[in-house]
Formats: structure tokens, sequence, C-alpha cells
């Protein structure tokens, strides 16, 4: 909403960001409700929708990696929006689902896509 994106660059929006000042990590979280695939048709959809696109531009992941390059070369306005001072940080990026999803266990991403209880667990460690 208030983070000024480009629109021309086609990332969408952030829907989550948050900060963990104790170890100065931004946190971008995607978040998607899906139905996960049950038949091997489903799982080929689940996988071309997360992962695989014919031009690898418009998958979940995809679009998400390059948010969070750009949020990467532009700290400044994360910084700004977030009213960070003169802190340094690190920003990790995951997708979060509503269910568990077969294609997250057959493919791995630089990304990682976890459910809601996966990332409260990890946030906790």
């Amino acid at each position: 909403g208030d983070i000024d994106i480009p629109e021309d660059l086609s990332l969408g929006d952030i829907d989550v960001l948050a900060y963990d000042s104790k170890l100065q990590l931004v946190y971008s979280i995607e978040c998607k409700r899906i139905n996960f695939g049950r038949t091997p048709s489903e799982i080929r959809n689940e996988r071309e929708r997360f992962i695989r696109d014919s031009r690898n531009q418009s998958s979940w992941i995809s679009k998400h990696r390059r948010r969070h390059q750009w949020m990467s070369y532009n700290k400044e306005a994360i910084r700004s929006y977030l009213e960070l001072e003169d802190t340094d940080f690190s920003i990790q990026s995951f997708v979060v689902v509503s269910e568990d999803i077969a294609m997250r266990y057959l493919e791995s991403t630089d990304i990682s896509v976890v459910t809601l209880d996966v990332l409260l667990t990890l946030l906790q460690n």
C-alpha cells in the first residue's frame, strides 16, 4: 500500500511486512490461500502456479523473488516505511500457504514455501 513500488515492474504489493528489531530482520511474506493438488494434473498445475510458468515471470515464486530483489536494492524505502533510523537490516522472504502442498516436497526454491504453522515455529526459534 504505502511503499512506492513502481507499477511498471508488475511486482504487486507486499502482503505482510514485519520487522524483528532483535535480529534486525525484515520479513517479506506473500500469502496464498490454495486448494492443494490431489491428482497428478492438479499437482502439475500447482507447480506451474508456484514455480514454473512458460516465461518464468508470473509464477508466485518468481514474482516474489523479483519483489525481494527490489526490496534489497531499495532498502531506503523499506527503512523509511518502517521508520527505522540508520538501522542496517537483512530481508528474508517467505510464501505462506493455507495448506501444506506436495510441491514444496518435490522441488526446492530459493524462497521458502511454508504453512503458517511452520512459519510461526521458524520465527520462535
